[in-house]
């Protein structure tokens, strides 16, 4: 008996499967949404998690998750830097009052002018994961 994984575009983990063999892990994935394909990853992965790992060229990795460092606390004008940000992501920005903005061009520059806190949530293609924090102006 072996791990298995179920993939999503052949690098996303959806589900980890334990103690199976290559048909049963087969049946469990034919049984999930279309598109997935089992990959046997062996008994050294056990504890293999989602969350933490996906495939690369077929062997796992770590996914990347250290955010970029980011000054929590600031004076007016706050530039916040979205340039670490991986393509593809997505900013939003919510005020203290729960106005939102949404910046998809990594490069724009944002500057914070008002004084208050800011939550910042950044959606970011798979496998980098979603990262949240706080930013408070003063």
């Amino acid at each position: 008996m072996s791990t298995y994984v179920a993939l999503k575009n052949g690098n996303e983990i959806v589900m980890v499967m334990k103690g199976m063999d290559l048909q049963q892990a087969q049946m469990s994935v034919d049984a999930m949404e279309q598109g997935l394909t089992a990959l046997e990853l062996g008994s050294e992965f056990n504890d293999i998690d989602e969350e933490v790992y996906y495939i690369d060229e077929g062997v796992p990795a770590l996914r990347p998750d250290k955010p970029p460092s980011v000054d929590q606390t600031g004076m007016v004008p706050f530039l916040l830097d979205l340039t670490p940000y991986a393509e593809g992501s997505t900013v939003t920005i919510t005020n203290q009052d729960g106005e939102t903005l949404d910046i998809a061009d990594m490069s724009a520059e944002i500057s914070l002018t008002d004084t208050g806190l800011y939550k910042v949530s950044v959606s970011q293609p798979f496998p980098h994961k979603e990262l949240s924090y706080e930013v408070t102006v003063t």
